[in-house]
């Protein structure tokens, strides 16, 4: 007794370009992602460094306000020895000085958040210094590239989700299956099946 079959099923035929459409909208997608990302990115990037920017030259002006204060300071405390001024406005000086030391100190720090800020978002390690000239006006201007990305993302997540609901449709349409079977019998006479 002999048999041998060969059976292949197949979806429908329109299955097959439902899901590829399906895919294409998906890699769509997430090009739209990946350009909002970039975007975000470049964003964030931009933002770091002019803060770093600001923050440096604010440190500057404290400094110099630092220097200020500690000649004042001493001007203030020779004009006590002489007599020339008073123990008030020793003592003024002293804590209008301390008060600029202690505003620098604390720039200080916040040019060094901002800096490490800055270089873990270029994931860059080098040592580089912002410019030293005063920050001008921002100006501002639309993207003229095209259409925002992430209105792209949300329109073309809309239309994978028509595409899947296509797709889902497709497969309740029948298969194809194609047979193939060859097989006797044992009694006498048997021919192929």
């Amino acid at each position: 007794v002999g048999r041998c079959g060969v059976a292949q099923r197949f979806d429908c035929p329109t299955q097959y370009g439902a899901r590829t459409k399906a895919y294409e909208i998906d890699y769509l997608r997430t090009v739209d992602l990946l350009e909002q990302r970039q975007l975000e990115l470049t964003r964030d990037v931009s933002k770091a460094y002019y803060r770093w920017w600001y923050l440096n030259l604010r440190r500057q002006f404290y400094r110099e306000m630092d220097s200020l204060y500690m000649d004042l300071t001493r001007l203030t405390e020779l004009g006590y020895r002489q007599g020339e001024k008073n123990y008030v406005e020793l003592l003024n000086a002293r804590s209008n000085q301390q008060q600029v030391a202690l505003s620098l100190k604390q720039a200080n720090g916040e040019v060094e958040i901002a800096r490490l800020s800055l270089l873990s978002l270029l994931q860059y390690d080098t040592v580089f210094h912002p410019p030293s000239h005063e920050m001008g006006i921002l100006n501002v201007q639309p993207d003229s590239a095209g259409e925002d990305p992430g209105l792209r993302f949300l329109r073309h997540t809309s239309q994978q989700l028509e595409a899947e609901l296509k797709v889902e449709k497709q497969q309740l349409l029948p298969d194809i299956t194609v047979s193939y079977f060859n097989g006797t019998n044992r009694y006498p006479a048997a021919r192929n099946y």
